[in-house]
């Protein structure tokens, strides 16, 4: 039964699978296949750190919005081995693009927080720091 049902073409037909492999690439795809999403799971481990709110959908569409920054032709669905290749080759504009990301998630978080929380409590919690973190602040403030 499953030999007549569980065909490469048939599974491609129903979109179980993307496309048919030859058994000479096999090897060759697997291991882009995996490398791409070893890379792919370390970042989002990285990003659930900073916030465990988001969801593999919003990962994903981030993750294709920097590779298509780095190659608009590719497609970051499909091409594992350029997608591997990009997380490898590229790591340092990928930890940039992740900086940004977790400064900008912090940042939401902070504001949400603040815009609950009452004048009184911002600024008890500002004289609780140290007065040369306060100074800094401040200044940043001023800028």
């Amino acid at each position: 039964f499953a030999d007549l049902h569980d065909r490469a073409g048939r599974m491609a037909a129903k979109g179980v699978i993307r496309k048919e492999l030859r058994w000479a690439e096999a090897r060759s795809f697997f291991y882009y296949r995996v490398k791409r999403r070893l890379a792919e799971e370390h970042l989002r481990k990285q990003m659930r750190l900073v916030d465990a709110e988001v969801g593999r959908q919003e990962q994903t569409e981030l993750f294709a919005k920097w590779f298509a920054l780095f190659d608009a032709q590719a497609d970051y669905a499909t091409d594992d081995k350029k997608v591997a290749m990009w997380f490898e080759e590229n790591a340092e504009e990928v930890a940039q693009h992740l900086d940004a990301w977790k400064k900008d998630a912090e940042t939401r978080k902070v504001a949400g927080q603040l815009s609950s929380v009452s004048d009184d409590a911002i600024v008890a919690a500002l004289q609780s720091l140290s007065a040369e973190r306060r100074e800094q602040l401040l200044a940043k403030l001023k800028q």
